[in-house]
């Protein structure tokens, strides 16, 4: 019960991922039992985490991002255990950062492995398959758990996993970074 520690193999984000403002995501984080633990990521400081009841340890929060946001770019997540009476116990930050965009913001432009590729509503295997169809290159907005968000000619975005996406091409890359690459 005096242990303060968390999981340091499973901080999420893992890898930097690339959001807009108004995405919402998901926060967990595994660390000892029946603790308080906080997130501070962007403009949002120090947000109390909920333990999930049927897994002791792991602890949730959804964070929406918002213009507000935009303005941080690049960072790290933040979190922190803290003991009797709100006094700080421990902190450890994600190894990957969170990028924030303007809503209409391109991050690349991506070529399709196959023609004919479908979309999903949200970033992950288990959802159902929107009925839109792409073919040939597509608007990448944002990137997270293997999956690019692609914009669509109605302004309707959907996600489509890595894996079908051959090349992008990036807008303001930083320096160090390749104008193009090949993905796997």
């Amino acid at each position: 019960e005096n242990s303060y520690k968390f999981d340091t193999e499973t901080i999420f984000p893992t890898a930097t991922i690339n959001l807009k403002a108004g995405d919402s995501v998901n926060f967990p984080v595994y660390a000892s039992p029946n603790k308080k633990i906080t997130l501070s990521i962007a403009s949002h400081k120090d947000i109390l985490m909920n333990e999930n009841p049927e897994t002791p340890g792991l602890y949730e929060t959804r964070i929406e991002f918002t213009e507000e946001d935009v303005k941080y770019r690049s960072q790290k997540a933040v979190y922190k255990i803290m003991g009797k009476a709100g006094k700080f116990k421990n902190k450890v930050f994600s190894k990957g950062k969170i990028r924030i965009y303007p809503k209409n913001h391109i991050l690349a432009i991506g070529k399709l492995r196959k023609q004919n590729q479908r979309l999903r509503p949200e970033p992950q295997k288990g959802e159902h398959i929107l009925e839109t169809r792409l073919f040939g290159k597509v608007k990448i907005t944002g990137q997270l758990n293997g999956f690019y968000r692609v914009l669509l000619a109605d302004g309707q975005d959907g996600w489509l996993e890595e894996k079908f996406l051959k090349t992008a091409t990036y807008f303001n890359a930083p320096k160090n970074n390749a104008w193009k690459v090949d993905l796997q």
